[in-house]
């Protein structure tokens, strides 16, 4: 991961900053990805993919299950990193 940057939260006000932060997305690759949308328009979410999501939620949404997903992604990295230390011969 790109200096120990394993989890993004990105937050889209509009359709612009939307467009402004897929031309960011190769300094995102490796990175798991969260989006905040601005909508749920169809172009909006077909856009976002591009980013490679990991999930979705809306800007007037009330983030219980963003709160979820990243409660079990952070639980995720913690395990993969225990079973990688122990799986590590000297």
């Amino acid at each position: 991961y790109k200096n120990n940057i394993e989890i993004v939260l990105l937050t889209a006000r509009t359709k612009k900053e939307l467009k402004q932060l897929i031309g960011l997305r190769e300094f995102l690759s490796d990175i798991r990805v969260i989006l905040i949308l601005p909508d749920r328009d169809h172009e909006t979410i077909s856009d976002a993919h591009a980013l490679y999501p990991r999930f979705i939620t809306y800007i007037d949404g009330d983030y219980s299950d963003l709160k979820a997903v990243l409660t079990k992604m952070q639980y995720s990295l913690k395990v993969q990193k225990h079973s990688c230390g122990l799986n590590h011969k000297i």
